[in-house]
């Protein structure tokens, strides 16, 4: 997922190094639940039956896809330095911070491909 990140998130990936933060602060609650404790059931079930029907693998390409959400809210941000926000913070609680629509278009347009992962 570092690896991931670095490429599809860079401002992601260096707020976390910098940081000294790591995947696991986000990521291991998003892939031991399938996203159920980090986002509403709706969307939930659009992101299960896509795992189902893709393999395990696109737990992975979502992931990137609330990662390249957030680096976009963020470098919106950045524009005032006052401003700068938490990025693990936007990652823990990304049910706050993204919308469902967001999130399934960011799938729609990654260009991650799964033999990739």
């Amino acid at each position: 997922m570092w690896r991931l990140i670095r490429e599809y998130c860079p401002l992601v990936y260096r707020n976390l190094k910098e940081n000294d933060a790591t995947c696991r602060m986000f990521l291991f609650e998003w892939i031991i639940t399938l996203f159920a404790n980090s986002f509403d059931i709706d969307l939930c079930a659009i992101l299960w039956d896509q795992v189902l029907f893709f393999g395990k693998h696109h737990i992975l390409r979502v992931a990137v896809g609330i990662c390249q959400i957030i680096e976009k809210k963020y470098k919106s941000n950045l524009e005032d330095p006052a401003d700068e926000i938490d990025v693990q913070l936007y990652l823990k609680k990304a049910k706050n911070h993204v919308t469902s629509e967001e999130v399934v278009a960011a799938i729609k347009n990654q260009k991650l491909s799964i033999s990739y992962i």
